[in-house]
């Protein structure tokens, strides 16, 4: 039976308007093979006076913009309810009897889409789907009802970046996901009409590479066996790391390392597996090692790294956090990163906005792929991790038994990661507990309480909810409740946060209180509920250098231009 049900419309029409920007392709597609090309559109010109914008809701204006090749929309124009959002309509031409294929990155979990057979804004047909509703839909309108054509429920949509094709013919109608057929019905209408595309809630809608077709073959595509992935380093530790990377089949494992290239050191797995983890024991320290991964009859080239000292008395590393949903902002503050010297990366949660999701390279991974080969990264779990497998799966930490909260000693500090999305969303029970006589509770005063960090001169506690934001405690009461005492009790000197985005930076009885939040999620506006239009929050992207010598620290936050923000020395006596 369909589902029918009436929505009530109210549209805003605006024509958009930009510059043209350079090109960076998503997908590689068949057009080579396919002389029948009577549109295309690569969003790289200023052609886009050829687009409107239709915003079927009046609660947020939607914000459409090209940038470097893509079509963008990133606020939260939505009727969740009714499943309306904004759309962006090719407005000079309608097509009949076509073939439309467009590749889509949506790094959002929220409802994205392409409209087709567009007449006005009562009658059209749309393909979308959720990886948060767990839904694939292919619906229409006619004189404003909403008509249920074909729905997928219940299954996870894992791929941020993915290729939608279309055959709207004038029997009937094809949808192909990734080359894949997902939907097919009879047309019982006209098969012309204007096309475009639709984002409902989505703070991360990416389009790009549109092409209209007289005719297509889906040709299919042979899998080939690569390295997807990495390598990339965790756990540079003492005399000893972890090397890590995916393949697209499963396969055995094979790190192959040296110091002095006549003494090449093999390393193997043969167990069968697309995620490798080696480890490499006994390193010399202050040595730089060279190292290359390989899987089957495949070798990623070589990288190298070096191990910490003994009695390092000087190391730098870097802080940020909440990089989810644009991965052009994330790359452009990844690539501030390789002006600095520093020996590993901290990251304060949320790495991407979908932890269910398998696809973490979008958001995460690539951005940082020219730095993790060489520099290690330990990250907080954030809420968005949704305290998914995929975590545990995709990092590795000195805490086996519980990855989500760990702890090492550097140099002479001592780091202590915590999982605390409970603290902002207290009625998810997926999310792990750390009140009093919990498993972490118990844990993390025994960590702080440790002759390790007692003795450290710097003792830090990274943890993806904060603590204090804006000097005060007002949004999450069980931090102050349970964290606080035992950061003063212990004298914490820091406690790095995320999950405000932007930055922030306050001292409450001799604990420093840092948020960085600005790896590229959608920012926090001042004079929002949260914010409470504090000056001293700035709503920016962000990072922090940050260098430790001895008893002295110094702290330099910068913007995504590398203009300087904020910046604080200390020095203990």
């Amino acid at each position: 039976m369909q589902n029918i049900f009436i929505t009530v419309t109210i549209t805003v029409v605006s024509i958009l308007t930009s510059i043209s920007f350079s090109k960076s392709r998503l997908i590689t597609s068949s057009d080579s093979l396919n002389n029948n090309i009577i549109f295309q559109e690569k969003f790289d010109q200023n052609k886009v006076e050829d687009w409107i914008i239709v915003d079927e809701t009046d609660n947020i204006k939607s914000n459409w913009y090209l940038e470097k090749g893509y079509l963008i929309q990133d606020t939260d124009v939505e009727s969740r309810g009714n499943l309306l959002g904004s759309m962006a309509l090719y407005n000079k031409n309608s097509f009949n009897n076509y073939v439309l294929r467009a590749n889509v990155v949506c790094t959002d979990d929220d409802y994205i889409g392409v409209i087709f057979k567009y007449d006005d804004e009562k009658n059209y047909h749309r393909f979308i789907l959720s990886s948060q509703d767990q839904t694939i839909r292919y619906d229409k309108k006619v004189n404003g009802v909403t008509i249920l054509i074909s729905e997928i429920r219940n299954q996870e949509w894992h791929n941020c970046k993915f290729s939608v094709t279309l055959f709207v013919n004038s029997d009937s109608i094809h949808v192909y996901l990734d080359d894949s057929k997902t939907f097919s019905a009879i047309n019982d209408d006209t098969a012309s009409g204007k096309f475009g595309f639709v984002s409902i809630a989505n703070l991360g809608s990416f389009f790009d590479d549109v092409t209209i077709y007289s005719q297509y073959q889906i040709r299919p595509q042979k899998e080939i066996f690569a390295i997807e992935r990495g390598p990339y380093l965790q756990n540079l530790l003492g005399d000893s790391v972890t090397i890590m990377w995916r393949t697209s089949k499963r396969s055995n494992s094979i790190v192959e390392y040296y110091s002095d290239e006549s003494n090449v050191v093999k390393v193997s797995n043969n167990d069968s597996t697309v995620l490798h983890e080696i480890k490499l024991k006994k390193l010399t320290p202050s040595i730089k090692y060279f190292y290359k991964v390989k899987s089957g009859n495949i070798s990623s080239g070589w990288h190298s790294f070096a191990t910490p000292g003994i009695d390092t008395n000087k190391f730098n590393f870097i802080l940020y956090g909440d990089n989810q949903l644009n991965f052009l902002r994330h790359t452009e503050i990844t690539e501030r990163f390789k002006n600095y010297n520093f020996d590993f990366i901290i990251n304060c949660g949320d790495v991407v906005q979908r932890g269910p999701r398998n696809d973490w390279d979008t958001e995460f991974f690539t951005p940082l792929k020219e730095i993790i080969g060489s520099k290690p990264i330990y990250c907080a779990i954030g809420n968005h991790d949704l305290n998914s497998l995929n975590y545990r799966l995709n990092f590795s930490t000195p805490a086996t038994d519980h990855e989500s909260f760990y702890s090492f000693k550097y140099s002479n500090c001592f780091f202590v990661f915590l999982d605390n999305p409970l603290a902002a969303y207290p009625e998810k029970t997926y999310f792990t507990d750390f009140k009093p006589g919990s498993v972490q509770y118990n844990w993390l005063e025994k960590q702080l309480s440790s002759k390790e960090a007692q003795e450290a001169d710097w003792l830090f506690v990274i943890s993806h909810v904060p603590v204090y934001v804006l000097d005060r405690q007002d949004i999450y009461p069980d931090c102050e409740k349970y964290l606080v005492p035992l950061f003063e009790k212990y004298n914490v000197d820091f406690s790095f946060s995320g999950h405000i985005h932007g930055y922030n930076r306050g001292k409450v009885n001799g604990v420093n209180y840092v948020v960085s939040a600005g790896g590229g999620g959608a920012l926090n506006k001042t004079g929002t509920s949260r914010i409470k239009s504090n000056k001293k929050f700035k709503s920016t992207y962000n990072y922090s250098y940050i260098t430790v010598q001895n008893k002295t620290i110094q702290i330099q936050t910068f913007n995504i231009k590398a203009e300087l923000i904020d910046e604080l020395r200390l020095k203990k006596q």
